[in-house]
């Protein structure tokens, strides 16, 4: 979603049900593709390895229903939620006050919660009651679905989003023929100056091999031999 609140949210949560699918089993290992036609959700410690709340700027609830007229929407930056949108856990550390405070009013918001919550869950991440009060719920699991009441009857949307960090912008770079990094490099042509040059010293070596060649070639073929192949590499 790149226009709400200006943009930049990515859809985690997305479940919308009738009358028929109200009970029907939630779907926790895919990322939805639609906020209005979606039945599942990811958290982003699977969706994309993230570890801790620093990899999340905000996050944002949005659901309705047919029973009423009331729309849930706002968003929060609370440090406890945001690792929640992370791992899809609350541990031991869900309250109330997570989600009574701190929030801020989106579109067309006009239910009760989360200013009314007086309680909260442990229980399912934003699946299972994260926040409630006592006619008053937020509810998407497979047994109760509720929108700012206490009813599970009508057709009903529950949305959440997150936005992340803008991620950085990378400048291309050029591998030089020494870098280690993956990818085709250049080796330089040979020139006459890359040639191999012998020392005098193996020069002088080689003078007196090729002379006792001569002088006896045939207990010396040996020597013969791999003199020509030196001078063939040499060539190269």
């Amino acid at each position: 979603d790149m226009e709400e609140d200006g943009g930049g949210w990515m859809l985690l949560y997305s479940y919308n049900r009738n009358t028929s699918t109200s009970f029907r089993p939630l779907d926790g290992l895919n990322l939805p593709t639609s906020p209005t036609d979606g039945y599942s959700h990811w958290h982003l410690g699977d969706a994309l390895g993230y570890t801790n709340a620093d990899n999340v700027l905000d996050v944002r609830f949005y659901c309705w229903t047919s029973v009423h007229s009331r729309v849930v929407h706002f968003k929060t930056s609370n440090q406890h939620i945001r690792q929640v949108a992370v791992t899809g856990s609350h541990g031991t550390g869900n309250f109330a006050a997570n989600w009574t405070t701190g929030w801020t009013a989106l579109s067309n918001h006009s239910a009760n919660l989360p200013a009314s919550a007086t309680s909260s869950s442990n229980y399912g991440a934003f699946y299972d009651n994260p926040f409630y009060s006592a006619n008053a719920y937020w509810s998407i699991s497979s047994s109760f679905v509720s929108c700012d009441d206490f009813t599970w009857l009508g057709n009903s949307s529950h949305q959440v989003w997150v936005r992340l960090p803008v991620p950085p912008t990378l400048s291309p770079t050029v591998d030089s023929p020494t870098s280690s990094a993956s990818g085709p490099t250049t080796k330089p042509k040979k020139s006459p100056g890359n040639k191999r040059k012998q020392p005098l010293k193996d020069n002088w070596f080689r003078k007196r091999d090729v002379a006792r060649q001569n002088a006896f070639p045939q207990k010396y073929s040996w020597l013969r031999k791999q003199a020509k192949q030196e001078n063939t590499n040499d060539a190269v």
